[in-house]
C-alpha cells in the first residue's frame, strides 16, 4: 500500500483520508461556539438545502474536536450518508468539497460581522449598487462616524479611510457629485 501511495503522489494522485483534509483541519481550528453556530449555520435552508450535506456534517460533528478516533474514515462517513449504496470517493469528495464552501462562506460571515467599518462599507457599496441614492448619504456619514471611531491612527484605520474613499469616488462618479 506504501509503494502504491508513493506511485499515485508521483502522478498527482493524493490519496487523504479524513483527518487531513482541508475541511478537517480548518474545522478543528473553530471553537465550540463557532462550530455549534456553524451548525445552524449548515442546518439553514436559507444557506444550504442539500440533506446529504447536512448528513456529512452530522457525521463529522460526532468526532469533533480532535477529530483522530478510529471510526473516523471516508467509508464511515460515506455509509452514514448513503447506507444502501458502495463506497464512491469522488461522491463523497464533491460533498466534502460542497461543506467546504459552506464553511469557507461561514467563515467569512463570521469576519463581515465582527467588522463594523468592513460592514457599514459593504453595505454602502451595496446601497450605491442597487441604486438607492436618497439613502446613500444617510449610510455615508455612519461609515464616516465608524471609522473615525477608531481609537489608533493605525495600518487599519488607514485601510477602511480608503475603502471608504473608494467607495465614495464610485458615488460621487455614477451621480456628478
Amino acid at each position: 500500500i506504501y509503494l502504491l501511495k508513493i506511485s499515485l503522489s508521483y502522478w498527482g494522485i493524493r490519496l487523504t483520508n479524513m483527518q487531513e483534509s482541508k475541511l478537517i483541519t480548518i474545522l478543528r481550528t473553530l471553537t465550540p461556539e463557532e462550530f455549534y453556530k456553524f451548525h445552524e449555520f449548515v442546518i439553514s435552508p436559507f444557506f444550504n438545502k442539500n440533506k446529504n450535506i447536512i448528513s456529512l456534517f452530522n457525521f463529522i460533528k460526532k468526532y469533533y474536536p480532535k477529530f483522530n478516533n478510529n471510526s473516523f474514515t471516508k467509508e464511515k462517513g460515506f455509509s452514514s450518508i448513503f447506507p444502501n449504496d458502495r463506497f464512491n470517493d469522488s461522491k463523497l469528495r464533491i460533498l466534502m468539497a460542497k461543506l467546504l464552501n459552506l464553511l469557507e462562506d461561514y467563515m467569512a460571515y463570521l469576519h463581515l460581522s465582527n467588522d463594523k467599518s468592513l460592514k457599514c462599507i459593504s453595505v454602502q457599496r451595496m446601497i450605491r449598487n442597487k441604486k438607492l441614492i436618497k439613502y446613500y448619504e444617510g449610510y455615508n456619514e455612519a461609515t464616516k462616524k465608524t471609522i473615525e471611531s477608531f481609537p489608533y491612527r493605525n495600518y487599519e484605520y488607514f485601510y477602511y479611510k480608503y475603502e471608504y474613499f473608494f467607495e465614495y469616488h464610485n458615488y460621487a462618479v455614477l451621480n456628478d457629485k
